[in-house]
């Protein structure tokens, strides 16, 4: 972990030098429950309502901030 955080933050000295005002950072957040990335699949349901074509989706995915959840 170290050594990418020393990969990443050398390049920033030539840039805090030219810049003044505007600066760069890094932050590492450790999270208490991991998501699996696995193989499973995630089915998805669309319903198209004929009397006033309404559209419903559903899906089995999990919202873990990736904006899985947007509107159609």
């Amino acid at each position: 972990m170290y050594l990418i955080y020393f990969k990443i933050t050398s390049s920033w000295v030539e840039f805090f030098k030219d810049n003044r005002w505007k600066k760069k950072g890094l932050s590492v957040v450790p999270i208490k429950y991991g998501v699996p990335w696995n193989t499973q699949n995630y089915g998805v349901n669309v319903a198209v309502y004929s009397q006033d074509g309404t559209v419903a989706v559903s899906h089995g995915g999990i919202e873990v901030g990736q904006g899985i959840n947007t509107k159609v």
